[in-house]
C-alpha cells in the first residue's frame, strides 16, 4: 500500500488517522477530533492525507463510509482509461468534471459501501491508541528542545515555538506590568496631616510614609 505521506505527519499518526476513519467514517472529522487520537491535527490536516490514503482528490462518495481504505487505494490505482486524470508524482486522481449531482452521489455511496464497507463486527474490533499529546511544558531550554527535535513532528515544532512566543510576550508584560507597580508606590507617598490647636493658633505636622 504506497500512499503518500502529507508533510508534518508521522507514520505512526497515519496509521492512527486510517483507524480512526474505518472506525468513525469518512468525513466525521468531529468525531475524529472528540476522541482526542490525534490531538495536534487539523481537519484540513486529516482531509488532505485522507486525499492520498482514498487516492483520489474528491471524498464525495465516501463521506459518512466506513470502508477498508487499502481496498480503496488499490482500486483506484488500477483505475484506467481517458477519463481518469492523476496529480503528477502522487498517483492522485483529481476531479475532472462537472461536480456530482445529489442523485449520482448518492448512488456513488451506495456502490462503495457494498464493495469497500466494513461489516459490525470489523469496526467494533478497531481500537484507537491514544498518541503521547505534545505538551509545551516538556520543553523548557532550548538545549532541551534540540535533543528532541528529531522525534517531533514539523506541526510539532511550528506548535512549540508559537507557544514560546506567546509566553515570552506574557513574561514581558507581567515584567512590564510589575514595573509600573513599583514606580507607582514609589511616587503614591501616605501623607497624614495632625492639627492641634495651641494658644489659639493651629499647629501643623506632616508625617510621609513610604
Amino acid at each position: 500500500w504506497n500512499y503518500a505521506i502529507s508533510p508534518g505527519w508521522k507514520t505512526e499518526e497515519v496509521e492512527v488517522l486510517k483507524l480512526a476513519l474505518m472506525k468513525y467514517g469518512i468525513g466525521r472529522w468531529k468525531q475524529v477530533k472528540d476522541s482526542n487520537c490525534l490531538p495536534n491535527k487539523t481537519v484540513s490536516q486529516m482531509y488532505m492525507q485522507t486525499q492520498k490514503l482514498l487516492g483520489q482528490q474528491s471524498l464525495a462518495e465516501y463521506m459518512g463510509l466506513k470502508v477498508d481504505l487499502q481496498k480503496v487505494w488499490l482500486a483506484n490505482s488500477e483505475r484506467e482509461g481517458p477519463e481518469i486524470k492523476r496529480k503528477q508524482n502522487l498517483k492522485l486522481i483529481i476531479n475532472d468534471g462537472d461536480k456530482l449531482t445529489k442523485s449520482e452521489k448518492e448512488r456513488r455511496i451506495h456502490e462503495n459501501k457494498i464493495k469497500f464497507g466494513l461489516t459490525d463486527g470489523e469496526i467494533s474490533a478497531l481500537k484507537l491508541p491514544r498518541l503521547k499529546v505534545f505538551k509545551f511544558d516538556d520543553y523548557y531550554d532550548f538545549e532541551t528542545l534540540k535533543s528532541k527535535e528529531p522525534t517531533m513532528s514539523t506541526v510539532e515544532k511550528i506548535d512549540f515555538y508559537q507557544r514560546l512566543a506567546s509566553k515570552l510576550q506574557r513574561k514581558k508584560l507581567r515584567k512590564e506590568n510589575q514595573r509600573k507597580r513599583q514606580e507607582a508606590n514609589r511616587c503614591n507617598k501616605v501623607l497624614t496631616v495632625n492639627i492641634t490647636a495651641k494658644d489659639g493658633k493651629n499647629v501643623y505636622s506632616v508625617q510621609s510614609f513610604e
